[in-house]
């Protein structure tokens, strides 16, 4: 009865995987489904793979747990700065490092150059999900369908080979294609081919060409500065109620006082940097946090007295006041408002720094509700993460 109902699985899954010599017409929309072990991710430009000179690649997003919601074991960390511009993609014990402006790769442990580089497509950074599959052991798979080429990356961890999982997801891939194809012009209804992988929209009758909408692509990272001490519990709560992380900014006066809260932070998962206004500061402060609390924080909120560029080489990570809400006065509706008015005029990231008095600690549930609601990716600001 099993073997009956295997084959009969395989059956259903083989009639959608059909057409793969028809023609593609020049004005077709080429269609791609990506799942991650068991879970089938939305269809949108956010995840959609791409590929370039015969090679596919896929939005290094999908290696981003906090925004699919699946661990595959792969983290990754981004570094903009006016000397470095580059993309590393780690494991516990293997890195890859992109250069994004020269175009290379290279192992990050050994030196080693690699035969790949990561691409900017749609102001998004795709990187070729073969050779990146291949370096840290994960598999990949390329399943043409009668809705889209479903590409899958698994960890071992999957509970469904593809065959089956293809045949389970068939109504979800069906009906995401028809919805992103009718997004693509609104006025028209999805047409199939006979192999079913493309499609072409009617023409808009106004004769503008339509586009898909975008999903909120800007990554947020939150910081206080903790100077008074006031509202820091209530914000502690308020980002565990969450399940937010954020970092945690102490001038080196403020350490001796506050080092039982300063465990409570980094016991929580979030992370901790300095306020210095000057090298002394930075010294005294780095000298305490290693001595009371045996952190090593490479993290600050540099004063006007400190030049960015120097801590950089020195191995600081300058953290960018783009969203500084610090010192705020009004009501709390107002700050929360102000602050995601300001969110949604960055692009691509938003670094939002609040201060620990009463009035953020009031306002930090409506911005994280309101930001989460419009789908933002609230992160954890690590090193690797900023500039």
């Amino acid at each position: 009865m099993r073997a009956w109902r295997r084959w009969l699985v395989c059956l259903c899954a083989a009639a959608l995987i059909v057409g793969l010599s028809v023609p593609a017409l020049a004005d077709e929309v080429t269609v791609y489904h990506t799942a991650l072990n068991d879970k089938l991710m939305e269809l949108s430009s956010d995840t959609m793979p791409a590929q370039v000179n015969g090679v596919l690649y896929v939005p290094y997003l999908v290696f981003d747990r906090d925004y699919t919601g699946v661990d595959l074991g792969v983290f990754y960390g981004l570094r903009h700065t006016d000397t470095a511009n580059t993309l590393t993609l780690y494991t516990v014990s293997s890195m890859l490092v992109f250069d994004l402006n020269a175009g290379t790769c290279v192992d990050g442990l050994t030196g080693e150059s690699k035969n790949m580089k990561a691409i900017y497509r749609n102001d998004k950074i795709y990187v070729p999900l073969g050779g990146v599959c291949s370096f840290f052991g994960l598999k990949s798979s390329y399943t043409p369908t009668s809705y889209g080429t479903l590409v899958r990356i698994t960890n071992g961890q999957e509970a469904q080979d593809t065959t089956t999982f293809v045949y389970a997801a068939a109504s979800q891939m069906k009906n995401r294609y028809n919805k992103y194809i009718s997004s693509l012009n609104p006025s028209s209804s999805p047409s199939q081919s006979p192999g079913g992988q493309t499609a072409s929209p009617s023409p808009s009758p106004t004769g503008q060409e339509s586009t898909p909408p975008e999903q909120n692509n800007v990554q947020v990272y939150l910081a206080f500065c903790c100077e008074t001490g006031e509202g820091l519990e209530s914000i502690l709560d308020t980002l565990a109620g969450s399940g937010t992380q954020a970092l945690f900014l102490f001038g080196a006066e403020e350490i001796p006082d506050s080092a039982q809260m300063i465990r409570r932070i980094v016991a929580s998962g979030h992370s901790v940097g300095l306020m210095a206004d000057s090298q002394a500061q930075l010294e005294q402060g780095s000298a305490l946090l290693e001595k009371l609390l045996y952190l090593r924080v490479h993290t600050v909120l540099p004063g006007e007295e400190l030049d960015e560029r120097t801590l950089e080489e020195a191995g600081w990570a300058c953290w960018p006041l783009d969203v500084d809400a610090r010192g705020a006065a009004g009501s709390q509706n107002t700050l929360s408002s102000e602050i995601v008015r300001r969110v949604g005029d960055r692009r691509h990231t938003a670094y939002v720094t609040m201060d620990d008095s009463s009035l953020s600690a009031g306002a930090l549930s409506r911005v994280l509700s309101t930001l989460r609601q419009e789908e933002y990716s609230i992160r954890l600001p690590v090193e690797t993460e900023l500039g």
